[in-house]
């Protein structure tokens, strides 16, 4: 049995910068994902955690590097 593993920190920042960059839309990462935009939106708010799984999701739609991707598993609190 498989163990969904919980990441505790988020750089939202990192992510609307990445987003806005790409020129990608809430939407698309949403329907990528397969959540609703209320799940995203608690996500981003800290009120609940996004799963390492679905990290991974967002790194392969925005094609991150490593670097991006461990980046965008940040702090706010380290954002540039």
């Amino acid at each position: 049995m498989a163990i969904a593993q919980v990441i505790n920190l988020f750089n939202k920042n990192y992510y609307y910068e990445l987003i806005a960059e790409k020129g990608i839309k809430q939407k698309a990462i949403i329907r990528h994902l397969g959540i609703s935009e209320p799940t995203l939106y608690n996500k981003l708010k800290g009120k609940t955690e996004f799963y390492l799984s679905e990290i991974d999701q967002i790194a392969e739609f925005l094609h991150l590097t490593l670097e991006e991707k461990l980046k965008l598993m940040g702090s706010d609190d380290n954002a540039v």
